[in-house]
């Protein structure tokens, strides 16, 4: 019975998780976009659910074909006892970790993500930062282009520069 309390527990805690990523995937690709690319961003987050709800399927379909191939039983109304291999208990395990590899991928991605420059400069009031992290997003140069120095106007030069790189 305790087996049961255990993929309760944990699958909960999935779900919370899982439940908790989408609207930050939504909220973070909405801060980083521009207006006229804002949009399909957002539908390609949303649309990676479906994605990854197929990949799961079609992997688990993969890897219970490859354990039928290579342990043939008889069919289950022919041998009720002998149908299922002792190996079977491992297909579901295998999946189970599968299905970590890419949480795993997400958590250590989202730790190396800076914090948006909005949020770095009207929140963190920390413009050097920002333009610091808005370059690496943008893959753009910086120097001479915009004075970082904090106390500067209290980062409003930043702040119109960040609202011009959105809107583009």
């Amino acid at each position: 019975m305790m087996w049961l309390f255990d993929r309760c527990f944990f699958r909960f805690w999935l779900g919370f998780g899982i439940g908790g990523d989408y609207p930050l995937s939504a909220t973070i690709m909405s801060e980083y976009a521009n207006k006229k690319t804002r949009g399909a961003f957002i539908a390609a987050v949303f649309a990676m659910q479906g994605f990854g709800i197929l990949t799961g399927a079609t992997l688990s379909i993969i890897l219970s074909a490859i354990f039928m191939h290579y342990l043939p039983r008889p069919p289950f109304d022919v041998d009720p006892v002998r149908s299922t291999p002792d190996q079977a208990d491992y297909v579901w395990r295998i999946i189970f970790a599968l299905g970590a590899v890419p949480a795993a991928l997400t958590f250590h991605y989202r730790m190396k993500m800076p914090e948006t420059a909005r949020y770095t400069a009207l929140v963190a009031h920390n413009n050097k930062r920002a333009a610091i992290d808005m370059a690496r997003v943008l893959q753009v140069d910086l120097t001479g282009i915009v004075d970082v120095n904090p106390m500067l106007h209290r980062g409003k030069k930043l702040v119109s520069w960040l609202a011009s790189c959105t809107s583009l």
